[in-house]
């Protein structure tokens, strides 16, 4: 019957009988429902006798029809008559943009965007943040990411509000700015997860502030299995409060996976004799020794350690230490120098029988100046 009925409103077209036949295309529609022939001609006639109310809801369901079945081209088509005789839902243009995602990347933007619009004006926030999402996917401008971000922050999508701050913050830092605001934005969001801390850590470590810095990294740092970087930044800021004891674990499980960190080292050792942990210090310089002393580079072990100690004067014990290494080392002049240093320390402690067994080796070694011992000689005569 409904092919019947087509065949008859094909040759009232043809005869000019534009009425007759859009009755006909109807009627078609009322006997088969699914017949989208007569639903293209009959959205086709009512537009040429501009009924477009009629047309708008023929087009409409032919659209949703052709998208449903994956008939994409057809579906633009018949989309932009649609958009001629009315204005399209924002339910359909939010379909066609994302068919038009594969044909034509300005439309779908435009798509988007007016979706995005009719969605804001209406209040409907997760429908708006559906279009932004694929507007900024598209179109990766800072507006429209910061206008995802900014969404997904009032949705309570936390996450994805802190990816999206995340990156804007690389994006102006690319762009030669300062992506500091936007790092500190994201962490806001996501204070655990462990790229967001280490962004905002490093710019708060740039502006000096180490207190905020150990704090954002301390939830951070007590997950399991912990980044080198998390290590790192982690360590310069205990460092950088004088907390040495907490930076060393850190500090030298970073030196063992790579060597080269030795300035790491050296900057734990210092900021230990600084804080008056000597003890300290001295067990992680001896640990150092035999480290580079395995691995053939005593002499530079020697040299390094005298770096430190000439910038961070040391006690009793590690001066102690020091006229051993020299002496193995057969550094005259700053074997003489430990002496010379450990004897005034001695002697400032009143520990007289020490300093002069000092003046005892000297006599016999000649390894310290006769003046350094002059000046105290009256001591050793009481």
């Amino acid at each position: 019957m409904s092919s019947k009925r087509l065949e008859k409103a094909e040759k009232l077209l043809w005869k000019g009988k534009t009425e007759e036949a859009l009755q006909e295309f109807l009627s078609v529609l009322k006997e088969d429902s699914r017949n989208d022939v007569a639903r293209e001609n009959a959205a086709d006639l009512c537009m040429s006798l501009h009924r477009n109310a009629d047309a708008a809801v023929l087009l409409g369901e032919l659209f949703e029809r052709q998208a449903e079945s994956g008939s994409t081209t057809k579906a633009v088509v018949t989309y932009k008559k649609l958009a001629r005789v009315a204005n399209p839902t924002v339910d359909q243009t939010l379909r066609y943009a994302q068919i038009a995602e594969r044909s034509s990347r300005k439309e779908a933007i435009e798509a988007y965007e007016l979706a995005a619009k009719v969605f804001a004006n209406s209040r409907t926030k997760k429908d708006e943040f559906t279009a932004v999402k694929r507007l900024a996917a598209l179109d990766p401008t800072p507006g429209n990411i910061e206008r995802e971000g900014n969404l997904a922050a009032e949705l309570r999508d936390e996450k994805h509000a802190s990816h999206c701050f995340m990156q804007l913050g690389k994006m102006t830092e690319e762009q030669g700015g300062d992506g500091f605001g936007w790092y500190e934005r994201a962490y806001v969001h996501a204070p655990t997860e462990p790229p967001v801390a280490i962004h905002y850590a490093k710019g708060l470590l740039a502006k000096g502030d180490s207190t905020r810095a150990v704090r954002v990294l301390e939830t951070v740092a007590k997950q399991k299995e912990l980044s080198i970087e998390v290590r790192e930044l982690y360590s310069q800021a205990l460092l950088a409060e004088k907390r040495p004891l907490e930076a060393g674990p850190h500090i030298w499980k970073l030196f063992l996976q790579d060597p080269n960190r030795l300035a790491e080292v050296g900057a734990l050792i210092g900021t230990l004799i600084e804080t008056g942990k000597e003890r300290e210090a001295l067990e992680v310089t001896r640990g150092l020794e035999d480290y580079e002393t395995k691995a053939g580079k005593r002499r530079d072990f020697v040299s390094f350690i005298h770096v430190i100690v000439e910038k961070h004067p040391v006690g009793i014990q590690f001066s102690e230490y020091l006229v051993g290494v020299y002496n193995s080392a057969n550094r005259e002049h700053d074997y003489c120098d430990a002496l010379v240093r450990l004897f005034e320390l001695y002697f400032a402690e009143r520990n007289y029988i020490k300093a002069a067994e000092l003046e005892i080796g000297r006599a016999g070694h000649r390894k310290i100046p006769a003046e350094v011992f002059s000046t105290h000689a009256s001591c050793f005569r009481q």
